[in-house]
């Protein structure tokens, strides 16, 4: 794809030619980059369009003079991490809760430390928490009920879980 000054002015207008052959031309090989880490197909398509979402809501600060291939590719690699970071934490969580022992009093014990944690963090924090780990809900749902992107809601988890794995950590 050969871009010039006339093209960059399309994609910063956000001429739909132009971001459809933008798209087209980075569509196939992102969805393979990210592919190799998530190895989930969703997964994959979610972090694409959250990666094009980020490239054209900030094309104006992109440098085309410059190696842009390599801005995208760090974009990418950067959404990716962030998400398989937020999983980790999220799957950890998932097995420690799977790990719990089924007595009446280590069932206390571990609802009092629940209980204990989510004190400890901000309203909106434990907001997301006890939607997510214990109402259950889907990350879409609770994107849709506190009106915020999804990419927010994952990032406020992710934030939530690791201050209470740092004061789990400075109370042991």
């Amino acid at each position: 794809m050969q871009i010039n000054v006339e093209f960059i002015e399309k994609l910063r207008r956000k001429d739909k030619e132009a971001v459809k052959i933008f798209l087209n031309e980075f569509k196939v090989p992102l969805y393979n980059y990210i592919y190799r880490f998530v190895y989930n197909r969703h997964d994959a398509e979610d972090i694409l369009q959250e990666v094009f979402l980020k490239i054209f809501k900030n094309i104006s600060k992109i440098d085309f003079s410059k190696n842009y291939k390599s801005f995208i590719y760090r974009l990418t690699k950067n959404a990716t991490l962030d998400f398989l970071k937020n999983k980790k934490d999220e799957h950890e969580l998932d097995k420690e809760a799977i790990c719990i022992e089924n007595s009446p009093y280590e069932k206390l014990q571990t609802k009092d430390r629940i209980e204990k944690a989510l004190r400890c963090i901000s309203q909106e924090e434990r907001e997301i928490i006890v939607l997510k780990y214990v109402q259950e809900f889907k990350i879409s749902e609770i994107s849709e009920m506190l009106k915020l992107s999804e990419s927010a809601v994952k990032v406020r988890i992710f934030r939530a879980i690791r201050k209470i794995k740092n004061m789990h950590r400075k109370n042991r």
